[in-house]
């Protein structure tokens, strides 16, 4: 399979507006592989990550937790950080 410049490219980096694990590592600390691996799946820009991050910490009040945001990469990446939250909470 071959690309052209105009194809997307296959990972994104800080240089095309995506995230990397240091990057995220550096916002939210040790979250684990996976979610790192998860949030970066997702595509996410880092105003998208930034806004997500602040949602998780209770540091917007742009949307409240019940709500569903209205942009989906945000919501993916608000879920991501969050459910380790949830499940620490429900745990005795």
């Amino acid at each position: 399979m071959t690309t052209s410049m105009t194809d997307p490219p296959a990972k994104l980096t800080p240089d095309t507006g995506g995230l990397t694990h240091d990057m995220i590592q550096e916002a939210v600390g040790d979250i684990g592989d996976a979610a790192m691996a998860a949030i970066i799946e997702t595509g996410a820009t880092l105003e998208q990550f930034d806004e997500a991050a602040a949602l998780a910490a209770g540091e917007s009040d742009v949307v409240s937790a019940s709500r569903i945001h209205p942009d989906p990469v945000v919501q993916a990446v608000y879920e991501i950080l969050t459910v380790n939250q949830a499940y620490d909470e429900d745990r005795p």
